[in-house]
């Protein structure tokens, strides 16, 4: 126990300047049953608690060089991780060459890891800072010093173009964890299965107990499953760095280690401990990474909501228990996919043998036996199976938990399984239905009910303006990136942050991709009730809500932006008015049309561009803030410094989607 208790305060000291984890409340648990009454072993845990909060601030300033030697330790498509004496930086290098154990001299110069992150978008900057990584290495040139004669990312490549293209990429996913997509990883995601297709501890002990069995018809269990980890080592080399099958494999190990040579000194969890405990110490921004999070959470939870199930039938205790996992996971799928399927739990157990087997006829090819075909048409039928299951999803959006929402929700958890494990009914009871109601009040879009919101939505270089006026929900703009699906990655995420589940009406300023290239996959993945373009707009009331378009002009030009809606709305006692890519020849019409806009908030026109937003426009309409929605670091320059020094000296407070993210502006709508 003790071992455990210095794992946990360890992780939870380093993990402490990040964010309150699930493991923490676990801590408190542990602290409370064992700790009460031993003061040394209060004081140690303290000191290694301590010891891990010193070693998170630990910051070293690596010198910047011409020159940097270092090894290669994990290989993209289009990037590489390379050490240099210690120092962790990223490389960017489109098709590069390089695999894990290349040892390279680069001559170049790093800057701060500064990648763009749009609305509800995956943030590499956090995702490389929690891997230790905060400076990319521009490269010059790079000379090898030692090539690694294992090729692993070559390897795969070659085995994985044996299939077709379709199988290529599932196995791709489920074998080596690969993040291509086809139609049967898009259905397993849309129905919250990821773990399905990732090389994960589901198909690592598949495949351990595959190789035990074969080996059990000749040898003793002791020499089984030691010589069926060598047989997997194969399988293991092939997906290195992916850090849950390193666990796992180390994890194996010990228990074997302890199983047969120390003749089970230490327990189970002592032993998952102390491969905890070298793995910080080897790497202590694993504390950071939700695999090593997940990995090791969820044991230490196991352990404490075990004696709930004692009593139990091994049927009955075994659905209690599968119900208890997803009620731990709850807070990982919502952050995972801004969302909850309740029924995904039912098709893990439906799918996960199908899964199962298709990873085996893998491994099969993988080792040397050609079937294939085989893979293809398992694939296929895979593909048939699944479809029927994807009508079937079931969505109840949320968005991500903070670190008090969390606190709450594993506190009331574990509140609830301790009672079950003692018995006291009545206690239970309210812990059930405490948890029930947390629940319900969480998933519930009580605060849409009662809020009213106007969003910029950081969609990079282009416009997406977000409006909500209690439950109704309209689009004006919807963005629009060529590299990038804007609609599944960045608006529908949001959406479900939100708890929005329809769109009552988009609409489409003009017809510049950046304004609506978004919408037909918004369409296709959303239920939108209404579209208007430019061309199409009439006035148009939600409600309170009325849009009124100020530019008379759309018919009778030729350029696009001239073109371009210029729409007024109120809301919560503001006065909007968005202006698209409408330029100054535009604006000058505007005002000499009308005596008066109300604008209390302006959307500056051309997203900064000195095309528009003259001094004689910002001047008549006299607004408060000027948002500018434009990409970070984009090729146009937007925003031009004419129009930032015309918004200041009219004491036009400017706000930016480049600099802040996504602008919002909520108010109660009574």
């Amino acid at each position: 126990m003790i071992i455990s208790l210095i794992f946990v305060c360890f992780f939870i000291g380093l993990a402490f300047k990040k964010s309150i984890i699930p493991i923490g409340i676990i801590l408190i648990v542990l602290l409370i049953k064992t700790l009460s009454s031993n003061k040394k072993l209060s004081l140690m845990v303290i000191g290694v608690f301590l010891l891990g909060v010193g070693v998170s601030f630990i910051d070293i300033n690596y010198p910047n060089k011409n020159n940097y030697t270092g090894i290669v330790y994990e290989v993209k498509d289009n990037y590489f991780l390379y050490n240099s004496n210690g120092e962790k930086l990223y490389c960017y290098e489109k098709n590069h060459p390089y695999e894990v154990g290349d040892i390279i001299q680069i001559k170049g110069y790093k800057n701060k890891i500064d990648f763009v992150t749009l609305e509800s978008d995956f943030d590499f900057n956090e995702y490389l800072k929690n891997k230790g990584v905060n400076y990319e290495l521009e490269i010059n040139k790079v000379t090898f010093k030692f090539k690694n004669p294992i090729r692993l990312k070559s390897f795969r490549n070659y085995f994985l173009n044996k299939f077709d293209e379709s199988a290529k990429i599932s196995l791709g996913s489920i074998l080596f964890s690969d993040r291509d997509e086809n139609e049967l990883t898009n259905i397993v995601s849309s129905l919250h299965l990821s773990r399905l297709i990732s090389a994960s501890g589901l198909y690592f002990n598949a495949l351990i107990s595959v190789f035990v069995f074969i080996l059990e018809k000749k040898l003793n269990n002791k020499w089984a499953k030691l010589i069926a980890l060598g047989a997997s080592s194969f399988y293991i080399i092939l997906t290195f760095p992916r850090f849950s099958i390193i666990r796992l494999t180390v994890i194996y190990l010990f228990k074997w280690i302890n199983e047969h040579i120390l003749k089970k000194r230490f327990s189970y969890l002592e032993v998952i401990s102390i491969s905890g405990i070298i793995f910080l110490i080897l790497n202590y921004h694993l504390a950071y990474q939700i695999s090593f999070i997940l990995g090791y959470s969820i044991t230490f939870y196991l352990f404490i909501i075990n004696n709930s199930f004692i009593k139990l039938k091994k049927f009955k205790a075994k659905i209690f228990m599968i119900l208890a996992l997803y009620l731990f996971f709850i807070p990982f799928e919502i952050s995972f996919y801004n969302s909850v399927s309740p029924i995904s739990i039912i098709y893990q157990i439906l799918l996960s043998p199908l899964f199962i087997l298709f990873f085996l006829v893998g491994i099969i090819c993988l080792y040397g036996i050609p079937i294939y075909g085989v893979a293809n048409f398992f694939n296929r039928i895979l593909i048939n199976v699944i479809k029927p299951f994807n009508k079937l999803s079931i969505e109840i959006f949320a968005p991500k938990m903070n670190g008090i929402s969390l606190l709450i929700y594993y506190v009331i958890l574990l509140g609830l399984f301790y009672y079950a494990s003692i018995g006291f009914k009545p206690i239970k009871r309210i812990f059930i239905g405490v948890y029930l109601s947390s629940l319900a009040l969480y998933f519930l879009p009580i605060k849409n009910m009662v809020t009213n919101e106007v969003s910029f939505i950081n969609v990079g270089q282009g416009d997406c303006c977000f409006i909500r006026n209690k439950n109704i929900s309209i689009f004006i703009d919807t963005g629009g990136l060529t590299y990038k699906n804007l609609a599944n990655d960045c608006l529908i995420p949001y959406l479900k942050k939100k708890r929005v589940y329809n769109i009552d009406l988009v609409i489409t300023t003009h017809n510049d991709y950046d304004h609506y290239g978004a919408l037909s996959f918004l369409k296709e993945n959303f239920k939108v009730k209404k579209v208007m373009t430019n061309t199409s707009f009439t006035p148009i009331q939600y409600g309170n809500l009325k849009f009124t378009n100020y530019n008379n002009h759309i018919n009778s030009q030729v350029d696009e932006n001239n073109k371009s809606l210029v729409i007024g709305f109120n809301l919560g006692n503001k006065d909007y008015l968005i202006t698209g890519d409408a330029p100054k020849e535009i604006e000058n019409y505007i005002m000499n049309e009308y005596k008066y806009i109300p604008c209390d908030i302006l959307k500056v026109g051309h997203h900064g561009s000195s095309t528009s937003t003259s001094d004689e426009f910002v001047k008549w309409l006299n607004p408060d803030i000027g948002v500018i929605s434009c990409g970070k670091n984009n090729k146009y320059g937007h925003p031009n410094q004419s129009v930032l020094n015309i918004l200041k000296a009219n004491n036009v407070t400017i706000r930016r989607t480049d600099l802040e993210g996504t602008i919002s502006f909520i108010n109660w709508s009574f």
